[in-house]
């Protein structure tokens, strides 16, 4: 019997990145499946009381120098883009609308837009250049949103309060310096 990681994300955050890039190789080990989950960090943040990271100058400084250094350590390319914070909720709206295919490709293409090409994906325009126009159209919708505000719903059932956060047999691991836990809990 296969065992599933749900794997709750926004594009918008670096060390959902590496841990995107990280998944594969646990999945492989492990055998899992693996399930994205989009959702709104902003979102999620606010409506678990999280306080956003960024908001405290020294922890922005060390989540720059820590995120690089892991990025380097792992192997991973890695570039903090000129404009973070960045608007990723229609991109997350987007992925949400998917299925679980196409939501790992089109990820990828967004993480890679964002923490190695310091591409905006708040900006429609250079959005509508990664999803396409059919894709961002469809996101435009109530029912696409709300897709997004459920999965953002759902983890924070799940007791989630940030990104990234993973979940095991209804057992919550947050955090890309987890995997190994997640990879315990799966043997176990």
């Amino acid at each position: 019997m296969h065992r599933t990681i749900e794997f709750y994300y926004d594009v918008l955050s670096p060390y959902a990145y590496l841990c995107f890039c990280r998944l594969p190789g646990l999945v492989k080990r492990s055998g899992a499946a693996m399930l994205l989950k989009p959702v709104s960090l902003p979102r999620l943040l606010e409506q678990s009381g999280n306080p956003p990271p960024l908001s405290v100058a020294a922890k922005a400084d060390y989540l720059r120098r820590d995120t690089a250094e892991l990025a380097r350590y792992y192997g991973i390319p890695f570039e903090w883009p000129a404009l973070h914070p960045q608007r990723t909720g229609r991109a997350m709206t987007v992925l949400s609308t998917l299925g679980e295919a196409e939501r790992m490709e089109l990820s990828r293409v967004l993480f890679e837009a964002m923490w190695i090409e310091g591409r905006d994906l708040g900006d429609p325009e250079v959005l509508e250049t990664l999803v396409g126009s059919e894709l961002l159209a469809a996101a435009e919708t109530p029912q696409a949103r709300e897709l997004l505000q459920q999965g953002t719903l759902e983890l924070i059932a799940k007791g989630g309060f940030g990104v990234p956060s993973l979940v095991v047999d209804d057992q919550l691991f947050f955090g890309n310096d987890r995997l190994f836990l997640v990879e315990r809990a799966l043997n176990g």
